[in-house]
């Protein structure tokens, strides 16, 4: 929902009950505790579902929205406390139908997650998030970024260049399929790639179940409970705190701003201050929905009080034309 209530803006998103990835895995290098390659493979492998979700939407006529992330990180994965794994932010993904295009040569994104076209400010496919989601997995299951350098121009450089250090030479203890897959992911060409989200997903669920058979999410939750453990009493405490007393509101109030571009049966038109009782399941279940042919995975928006772990790699616009002329694919 995007509302008007009296002089205020308010934008109403799904609460996720949980951290990001990058926050959960810093913390357990904090403490000591290991996040568990298992762990990473598994949250990394669901967060993918939710990028093909993306990737093969189409919009109400079954127009492809040929949609990119452009911004898949580790801040970007949502874990829950129960689990369950969710990709956010699409504040700078692409679409077909998009009213704004961006200028060859702009590169948006985090600089050392990139892909080497999206370095270059190319044209964009979703084989473009397929790389940058071989380089969380490179740095979450080695420790170390795929790419590193002392500046952002030397940095974008090296990423154009696509010439990581091999797995292998930097964790001598990782497995051989996995680091076969993250090199596959990286590959610098497009078409060397995985060549869809689910395709890279199977994978790495094809490699934990040979890695792991007995691994189950219940693990992952279990890790994040105990990493958060004070965090998850400390926040309901503060969510009831938000508690609103509605004994004595009436009717329903506020503007929904999104109202003029929605279908006039489109679900949630009109905005209630109170929730409708008398709307059960079967009733939210038959309501329309966008045409997708997964459309059990879905996307999220994040929720996260440690902002400064979060943000602590900003997504950059850079002018990528003073860097000299592009390579070949």
């Amino acid at each position: 929902e995007l509302l008007e209530v009296e002089d205020s803006l308010v934008i109403v998103m799904e609460y996720v009950d949980g951290r990001d990835l990058r926050t959960a895995y810093e913390r357990a290098c904090r403490l000591g505790i290991p996040f568990g390659l298992e762990n990473v493979v598994y949250a990394v492998a669901r967060s993918l579902e939710g990028l093909h979700h993306a990737h093969i939407a189409r919009d109400e006529q079954g127009r492809p929205l040929n949609i990119v992330h452009r911004d898949y990180s580790p801040s970007n994965i949502l874990i829950g406390y129960d689990g369950i794994v969710k990709l956010c932010d699409f504040g700078i993904a692409k679409a077909t139908h998009n009213q704004t295009h961006t200028k060859t040569g702009i590169i948006k994104g985090k600089i050392k997650y990139m892909s080497p076209e999206q370095a270059y400010g190319r044209k964009l496919d979703w084989r473009s998030d397929i790389f940058s989601a071989g380089s969380v997995l490179y740095e979450l299951c080695s420790g170390q970024p795929p790419f590193s350098a002392s500046n952002e121009v030397d940095l974008i450089l090296a990423v154009r260049e696509a010439k990581p250090r091999p797995l292998r030479e930097v964790d001598l203890h990782l497995p051989e399929e996995l680091c076969a897959i993250i090199a596959k992911a990286m590959a610098r060409s497009r078409s060397a790639r995985f060549q869809t989200a689910l395709e890279l997903r199977n994978a790495l669920l094809q490699f934990l179940r040979r890695y792991n058979p007995n691994y189950r999410r219940s693990r992952l939750a279990a890790l994040m409970k105990q990493l958060f453990q004070e965090d998850i009493e400390r926040e309901l405490r503060l969510l009831e705190s938000y508690v609103l007393d509605l004994s004595n509101a009436h009717g329903n109030y506020g503007k929904n701003l999104l109202e003029p571009v929605l279908s006039k049966d489109a679900p949630f038109s009109r905005f209630k201050a109170l929730p409708d009782l008398s709307l059960d399941r079967q009733s939210v279940a038959s309501l329309p929905t966008l045409r997708f042919d997964l459309g059990k995975f879905s996307s999220a928006q994040k929720t996260s009080p440690e902002a400064d772990s979060i943000h602590s790699e900003p997504t950059v616009i850079f002018d990528a034309s003073s860097l000299g002329p592009s390579k070949s694919d």
